[in-house]
């Protein structure tokens, strides 16, 4: 079973939670970004200019309306079977893009399929 180490796990960015660079890999570019590991998010989610800087048309995407805090609904981008390289385990996963200000957050169906191909999680963790 391969492993996967969070190799940022140490710098926690400003909040003292874990962040992982996911690679969006195209035929004509590849785009990495960091984003909030978030067993509470369903999907990977980025915005909309992650998408146009790996290469990515949103053209054929799915609209999906998101339900927000304050209890509107935001537009987002629900595209399937995108490759991504996560941690620098590459696996096939769905992506919604939104707006601009959408935190990047590495959501609850790419990590369980990044579990698939294992990776250490207690790495996550500050002693």
């Amino acid at each position: 079973m391969k492993i996967m180490t969070f190799y940022n796990q140490a710098l926690f960015h400003r909040d003292n939670r874990p962040y992982a660079d996911v690679k969006l890999i195209t035929n004509t570019s590849n785009h990495t970004t960091k984003c909030l590991v978030d067993t509470g998010a369903d999907y990977l989610q980025l915005p909309n200019s992650v998408a146009a800087q790996a290469g990515l048309s949103l053209a054929s995407a799915t609209v999906k309306h998101v339900k927000n805090a304050t209890g509107g609904t935001t537009p987002y981008h629900f595209l399937t079977k995108v490759d991504v390289e996560i941690e620098g385990i590459l696996i096939t996963t769905d992506i919604m893009f939104g707006p601009a200000n959408c935190l990047c957050l590495a959501g609850r169906t790419c990590l369980l399929t990044a579990f698939d191909v294992g990776f250490d999680n207690k790495s996550w963790h500050r002693d």
